[in-house]
């Protein structure tokens, strides 16, 4: 057998064991699909693709593991699942990323802060809550102080405690008005809206008009047009916004302005939209009873058509009915409707019981196919390892067959001749640098601390400063900043956004599967552009030039 027919063998040999270790596969989605996007995309509109997605991120190690964890999270807390959105964000809440990333962790327990209040699990929710409202206030952060507060107000309003409720509640909207959060608006509706109720319901009516005007004022801010009206709001918005006005004006006595808002409150929608339901305290008080029966029962029909009666729009339908008949007199529908509300709560309850009961199974189900799926990727690189030294055995075979000559000896000879005298190079200029730093008097603890900031990874925090160095590392900023233009010739940020760079190259050696944004925030980045830009800088190339490069060369 000759060389040719020898090395086509050696060839033959690894395709058919990569083959059999890492079988093709058929792409179920393309990958122009595969994206962190994508997932949020279709969470709504088509979770079985979404789940997907989502699955091929995983498998593929596109992310980070803190993004993959923080993803499926968000789409299991937006589809309703909670138990399981609860195990994806206390698995990144323990990780490393969370541990030095304050705007995370802060954002995980605001997560995990909304699934138990959706599961009605008051202890574990009042733990995280402290635990958000800890960690905002030492990083002075005024929109997850007002969260955290918000949490604390209402579950002192449901215990009773009224006025410490409405007092920490207020003090919650205020800090949010205040901040420049990104969901600034979304949570300041959520706060008015729920304080509106609570004053309605305590009959505050003061109370309920001065949050009314602010909630106005909020939504309107948030669409871009003039605070001077509610013209050219969403119809469903300004809807409710009048609704609420009619009943405040009522409760204050202001019977006319009332009725107005009353007026424009009907001449929006449909007369059976659920926003019906923000009127009745209104309609009850002017004995308005044919308005009550009429909606109502338009309510019913419209929840009858949609095929599910059991929920709690529902309940507030048969409510009001079994009410106004009970104020008509007519005792006979009023107990019947009773009777029907109590089923209906009774099969709700029950519902709910059964799907955290099937939610609970999910979620230890897919902890038991993670586990497997752990156990298969240990197995598999396993084989992968195994495979990889039968290959390099088989190729030192062939090579030795193929070019065993005094050729190979003189370029290993030239190898080492080339390594040594490099090191031998190297530890002349350690020398040197030594010397010359012993000469310059440099301040050895300023290098301490640059070399702890490398060697620690510190530049990987996006908030890092000069400041933060010398809270963390007992030296002074003002004498850093010099000591790194005096002796490195860059400014704090340039000598930081140098070693993110450094970093992403390592990166991208090490992970070819991560995308350019991963990369970007992994090495402490807050944007790909301002990454891209100092990456450019730097090498010469942008990031994408640089990795297609590889690839290329890979």
């Amino acid at each position: 057998m000759n060389k040719k027919h020898i090395f086509a063998s050696y060839l033959l040999l690894s395709f058919l064991l990569l083959t059999a270790i890492f079988p093709l596969r058929a792409a179920d989605l393309p990958d122009s699909l595969i994206t962190r996007d994508n997932v949020y995309r279709y969470m709504f509109t088509d979770y079985g693709k979404a789940e997907a997605i989502m699955a091929q991120l995983r498998g593929r190690g596109m992310l980070p593991g803190w993004e993959l964890d923080l993803t499926e999270g968000d789409l299991y807390y937006n589809t309703g699942q909670n138990y399981r959105a609860l195990t994806c964000y206390s698995r990144c809440l323990a990780g490393t990323k969370a541990q030095s990333d304050d705007r995370l962790q802060m954002d995980l327990l605001h997560r995990m802060i909304s699934c138990y209040d959706m599961m009605h699990n008051e202890t574990r929710k009042a733990e995280y809550v402290k635990r958000l409202l800890d960690k905002a206030e030492a990083c002075g952060d005024k929109a997850m102080q007002a969260v955290a507060l918000f949490n604390i107000g209402k579950s002192e309003y449901n215990q009773g405690k009224t006025c410490r409720g409405y007092e920490h509640m207020e003090q919650a909207a205020d800090l949010m008005e205040d901040s420049d959060y990104e969901y600034k608006y979304d949570n300041l509706r959520y706060h008015y809206n729920t304080l509106l109720t609570y004053y309605i319901r305590d009959q505050r009516g003061d109370d309920a008009l001065r949050v009314l005007d602010d909630l106005q004022e909020v939504v309107t801010a948030s669409t871009g047009e003039e605070k001077a009206g509610i013209d050219g709001l969403d119809e469903k918005e300004q809807k409710a916004l009048y609704g609420h006005r009619a009943v405040v004006m009522n409760m204050l006595g202001r019977t006319a302005e009332a009725d107005e808002a009353y007026r424009s409150f009907s001449s929006l929608g449909n007369p059976a939209d659920r926003e019906q339901y923000i009127v009745m305290p209104y309609l009850f008080s002017r004995k308005m009873y044919d308005e009550i029966f009429r909606v109502s029962k338009l309510g019913e029909e419209r929840l009858k058509q949609q095929g599910d009666t059991v929920n709690y729009h529902f309940t507030s339908v048969r409510k009001n009915l079994a009410k106004a008949y009970a104020e008509t007199g007519n005792f006979k529908e009023a107990s019947h409707n009773y009777e029907m509300l109590a089923v209906l709560r009774d099969s709700i309850k029950l519902r709910e019981q059964r799907s955290a009961a099937l939610e609970l199974a999910e979620a230890y189900d897919s902890a038991e196919k993670d586990k497997a799926l752990m156990k298969m990727e240990a197995q598999k690189t396993l084989w992968l390892t195994l495979s990889i030294v039968i290959l390099l055995a088989a190729f030192l075979i062939v090579t030795l067959i193929m070019f065993y000559s005094r050729k190979i000896r003189l370029r290993n000879e030239a190898i080492v001749r080339a390594v040594t005298d490099g090191q031998k190079a190297k530890e002349l200029l350690a020398k040197k640098n030594r010397r010359r730093s012993s000469a310059a008097d440099l301040d050895a603890k300023m290098e301490n601390a640059l070399r702890t900031i490398e060697s620690q990874k510190l530049f990987i925090n996006p908030d890092i400063s000069a400041k933060s160095v010398q809270d963390r590392l007992d030296v002074d900023a003002g004498k850093l900043n010099s000591y790194l233009e005096q002796k490195k010739g860059q400014k704090f940020f340039e000598y930081i956004n140098d070693l993110r760079v450094g970093y992403a190259v390592t990166l991208f050696d090490e992970h070819p599967n991560y995308t350019i944004e991963a990369v970007a925030s992994m090495c402490g980045f807050n944007s790909r552009q301002y990454f891209g830009k100092c990456f450019t800088k730097h090498y010469g190339v942008s990031p994408k030039e640089f990795k297609k490069t590889q690839m290329e060369a890979d």
